[in-house]
């Protein structure tokens, strides 16, 4: 059985909706940068969500293959893909 690993997002991240957007803002080092400020796609908003709620890799690839009517296999993908950006840009660890 493969070990389930959460993902912990650095502190300080705050999810913001302005206008239609969402956006990750972070809220203590380097906050006067712009460049650090993350704009996220629906879908990207629903797992970051999930993350923000405390919840695994396959917690959020189940989530999303049954909001999405996607398989399982491919929402699993997509998911990890995500959270491999989000640890290359330095949103989480």
């Amino acid at each position: 059985m493969k070990e389930v690993v959460k993902m912990k997002l650095k502190s300080g991240l705050v999810l913001k909706k302005i206008g239609e957007d969402a956006v990750v803002i972070p809220t203590t080092e380097k906050r006067a940068d712009l460049r650090y400020i993350l704009r996220l796609n629906p879908v990207a908003e629903v797992i970051f969500t999930l993350l923000l709620e405390g919840k695994n890799e396959e917690e959020i690839a189940s989530h999303m293959a049954g909001v999405y009517n996607t398989p399982a296999d491919i929402a699993r993908k997509d998911v990890s893909v995500f959270l491999q950006k989000l640890k290359e840009n330095g949103y989480a660890e």
